[in-house]
């Protein structure tokens, strides 16, 4: 198990409490991110990504990798679209981007 900080611990059981209370209260936990991934734009995803998935998962290099990639190649191509909108082609496009430019570097 990881070694959280007492303001972490805290943080991770008032969540997990309002979790719960929402569950017994029959709210559907995941409604909220399904709304938003469906609604949003690819822009407002990728912020929320950046403050919510990546200082507790990734360490800082990474982080300012993910950040990089995303300002460069994500948002200025796909930041407008709502996120549903989303092709595959657009990704594959971003990708096939991503690796010219990183084999040129």
């Amino acid at each position: 198990m990881a070694n959280l900080a007492p303001s972490q611990l805290k943080d991770a059981r008032k969540q997990a409490k309002s979790t719960l209370h929402n569950l017994t209260s029959g709210k559907d936990p995941t409604e909220d991110q399904t709304k938003a991934c469906h609604g949003g734009t690819v822009k407002k995803l990728c912020e929320r990504f950046l403050i919510k998935y990546v200082p507790q998962h990734l360490k800082q290099s990474t982080a300012s990798e993910y950040r990089r990639s995303i300002d460069l190649f994500i948002l200025p191509k796909l930041g407008r679209l709502i996120v549903k909108d989303v092709s595959r082609q657009d990704i594959i496009a971003i990708h096939h981007e991503m690796m010219t430019n990183t084999l040129s570097s």
